[in-house]
């Protein structure tokens, strides 16, 4: 009897361990997605031309840029996030179909040396012509950042 409750114990106790490291590792993306942050204006470019820089309250700027152009829907593209004169500590892209709902495309991306990476697809639309904002979520010493970019993705 000692036995079958020993093995309960245990398996009780891995359990729970499980699930308090699930919640330390979502721990943090979740409560990134979740903090209030700052709209910065719509960067004044097209990812699909090449990497797009926008500023930041405060001094500083993002640049984003995707590899290969152009993007293709259901084709896997890289993306790479860098700084200028700031710091950032965490930052993820989320991307949505302007004027169409195309569900959730949120990717992390991980620090590479003195930028932010991250690979994803995304998915393809009805139509020929979609056309997709992508807010980068910064955050830094002085606060969190959405920054929106825009391009347009065709089928063909």
């Amino acid at each position: 009897m000692t036995l079958n409750k020993n093995a309960v114990l245990i398996a009780l106790g891995a359990f729970l361990l499980t699930v308090v490291l699930v919640l330390v590792v979502l721990r943090g993306g979740i409560l990134f997605a979740l903090q209030q942050a700052t709209r910065l204006a719509l960067a004044n470019c097209d990812l699909q031309q090449g990497p797009c820089t926008t500023p930041l309250p405060g001094g500083g700027s993002v640049t984003l840029a995707f590899s290969p152009l152009p993007v293709r829907p259901m084709q896997d593209f890289s993306f790479r996030l860098t700084a200028d004169g700031v710091e950032i500590e965490k930052a993820a892209l989320s991307f949505a179909g302007v004027g169409m709902n195309m569900g959730l495309n949120r990717f992390e991306l991980r620090r590479d040396g003195d930028a932010f990476v991250g690979q994803g697809i995304l998915p393809v639309c009805v139509r020929n012509r979609m056309d997709w904002e992508v807010q980068a979520r910064i955050s830094t010493a002085q606060g969190v950042f959405d920054a929106p970019f825009r391009f347009t993705t065709y089928k063909h």
